[in-house]
C-alpha cells in the first residue's frame, strides 16, 4: 500500500470510530435525574408552590423539554434542558422562601394589632351602655366580638403553622368586623345625643 491509501485508511478508520462513538452516545441519565429531583423538590416545597407558581411552571416545562429532547435523541439538548430545570427548580424554591418571608413581615404587625383593637371595642361597647337612649344590643355586639377573638386566634393558629396568606387573611376579615362593631356603636352614640 502507498502512503495514499495508508492515510484514506486511517481516516476512514478515524471516521468510522467517531460514527461508532456518536452512536453510542445515550443520554445524560445523571443530569436527568438531578433535573427531576430537584423540580420534584421544588413541586413538594410549599412555600414554591405559594410564591413561585410561575418559577415553579418553567421548571416543570424544561423538564419537559429535556424529556421530549432525550426520546429525540438530542441530548446535547437535553443536557441543556436539564440544566435550566435544576435553576428554575432552585430559583423556585428561594423565591418561595423569600414570599413567605415577606408575607410573615406582612401578616405579624397586622397580627398583633388585633389584640389592642378588641380591646378598644370593647371598651367601647362598655362606655356605650352608659349612654341614655342608645337602643343597643349590646348582648349581640358581645356576640360578634367573641366570634371576632375566635377568627383572631385562628389567624394566629394559621401563622403559627406557617400559612401567613390565611393568616392575613383572617386578620382582615377580623379588622372588618371590629370596624363594623364600632360603626354600629358610634351610630347608636351619636342618634342617642341627637336626641337630647
Amino acid at each position: 500500500m502507498n502512503k495514499t491509501t495508508n492515510n484514506l485508511f486511517a481516516a476512514a478508520i478515524i471516521i468510522g470510530g467517531l460514527v461508532l462513538l456518536a452512536a453510542c452516545a445515550g443520554p445524560p441519565r445523571e443530569e436527568m435525574q438531578k433535573a427531576g429531583e430537584a423540580v420534584n423538590a421544588a413541586e413538594n416545597d410549599k412555600d414554591a408552590v405559594t410564591y413561585a407558581g410561575n418559577t415553579l411552571v418553567s421548571a416543570r416545562e424544561a423538564l419537559d423539554r429535556m424529556r421530549e429532547e432525550a426520546a429525540l435523541k438530542h441530548y446535547d439538548r437535553a443536557k441543556t434542558s436539564a440544566a435550566e430545570a435544576v435553576k428554575a427548580a432552585d430559583r423556585a424554591i428561594a423565591e418561595g422562601q423569600a414570599g413567605a418571608l415577606r408575607a410573615r413581615e406582612t401578616a405579624s404587625p397586622q397580627l398583633n394589632s388585633l389584640v389592642p383593637a378588641i380591646s378598644e371595642a370593647e371598651t367601647i361597647i362598655a362606655e356605650a351602655q352608659e349612654v341614655p337612649d342608645t337602643n343597643l344590643d349590646t348582648a349581640a355586639l358581645k356576640q360578634e366580638l367573641d366570634a371576632v377573638q375566635q377568627i383572631a386566634q385562628e389567624a394566629q393558629d394559621s401563622f403559627n403553622n406557617n400559612k401567613y396568606e390565611e393568616a392575613l387573611d383572617k386578620v382582615q376579615t377580623a379588622a372588618t368586623e371590629i370596624g363594623n362593631i364600632t360603626g354600629k356603636v358610634s351610630g347608636a352614640v351619636q342618634a342617642a345625643s341627637r336626641k337630647k
